[in-house]
């Protein structure tokens, strides 16, 4: 689940991307940058998430040569030894089994059909409202670019909904267990849920005007001009700083709508040049502190997912969250003080590949001595 959340906010098509694409909108609006449209800016920062590039590639390294590290390498250790996957005497608080019974009337495409449903009627939404919007040009990227993401969203999920329960509805003859109390619980549940991410978006947009109103960008910029704060360090302090705050709070969403307006604001008084740079570096301070925060509900989630403690997940993950945002950090470093997007990427890529090569030498040499 926490890897979906690296992918989401590099991507246009979800609610995060909907949401970050909304932000983006206001702060254009704001500081009057017409110099690209809220989704071409959204698809340019997508390479600037130094933090996400480094942890895919890091994902995928370690799925390919299986190389743990401390807390990580303990659990595969004693998984391998006594066959427990987790430990045993921790408990899961985030584990929600007994809430709804146990269903084993199922089949598998129960599942798979409101998720395909769901996918293709998002699409299409997409490309029908991005075609009209546009006033009917036959152009994809121009298509996406007027695309209604919400309102495609919307109607994807409410197709899928009725989807998933018209195929559970069909399960009453068969399924003592199956009535409609549990379809009303679980819309209880799922908008219970959402409920957090809805204020969030709410008081963000909210936020947003207050922070103009106030000019607090103005002010925090003299703050930085003052202290002879030199520019190319802004990118890295707001990665720092929004990785903070996202921590503490467990809400990436939280530290979007305050510090994306506040980091545009800053930057706009100084050096325009450095926004979508700046905004990149917000959001992936906010990742890297929610994957890190066992307060985070992606976090107790994955953890309750997988059936193991949060805590256990949390540290398990920890060292090579880490080690990802070490890279972004000097990859933000060198793309601020450069003023290059080009030699930022660079840096990243060029730090990764040498790790790779220290991990995979020190992993043959592990072998060969335990061999």
């Amino acid at each position: 689940m926490q890897d979906l959340l690296l992918i989401r906010t590099v991507s246009p098509v979800s609610s995060w991307g909907a949401f970050l694409i909304s932000q983006i909108g206001v702060i254009f609006a704001t500081h009057a940058v017409t110099a690209y449209t809220p989704l071409e800016a959204f698809m340019l920062m997508a390479p600037m998430n130094f933090y996400v590039v480094a942890t895919l590639a890091i994902v995928f390294f370690i799925a390919w040569t299986d190389f743990d590290l401390f807390e990580m390498k303990k659990h595969e250790k004693k998984a391998l030894e006594t066959g427990e996957l987790y430990d045993l005497s921790k408990p899961n608080p985030g584990d929600l089994q007994g809430s709804f019974p146990t269903n084993h009337y199922g089949k598998v495409i129960d599942l798979v059909l409101p998720i395909i449903a769901l996918i293709v009627v998002t699409l299409v939404a997409m490309l029908w409202t991005g075609f009209k919007l546009s006033g009917y040009i036959l152009n994809l990227f121009v298509i996406f670019e007027f695309t209604d993401v919400p309102f495609s969203l919307m109607l994807g999920g409410l197709i899928a909904t009725i989807l998933a329960i018209a195929l559970y509805v069909r399960q009453f003859n068969k399924n003592p267990d199956a009535n409609f109390s549990l379809v009303r619980k679980a819309f209880v549940t799922g908008i219970r849920s959402m409920l957090p991410a809805i204020f969030i978006l709410i008081f963000a947009w909210s936020l947003s005007f207050l922070i103009n109103a106030l000019g607090t960008g103005a002010f925090l910029a003299k703050i930085v001009m003052d202290n002879n704060i030199p520019v190319g360090v802004i990118p890295f302090l707001l990665f720092v700083l929004t990785a903070v705050m996202a921590f503490a709070t467990g809400s990436s969403w939280g530290s979007f709508g305050i510090l994306l307006p506040i980091g545009a604001s800053i930057i706009m008084e100084i050096e325009p040049a450095l926004l979508l740079p700046v905004l990149s570096a917000v959001l992936a301070g906010a990742v890297f502190g929610d994957h890190c925060s066992p307060i985070s509900d992606t976090t107790i989630m994955s953890a309750t997912g997988a059936g193991v403690n949060v805590i256990d997940h949390v540290m398990t993950q920890l060292p090579y969250a880490i080690i990802s945002a070490i890279i972004a950090a000097i990859g933000y470093l060198v793309l601020g003080l450069t003023g290059s997007v080009i030699v930022g990427m660079l840096s990243v890529v060029a730090i990764i590949i040498a790790l790779f090569i220290i991990w995979n030498t020190k992993n043959k040499s592990d072998i060969k001595a335990n061999s």
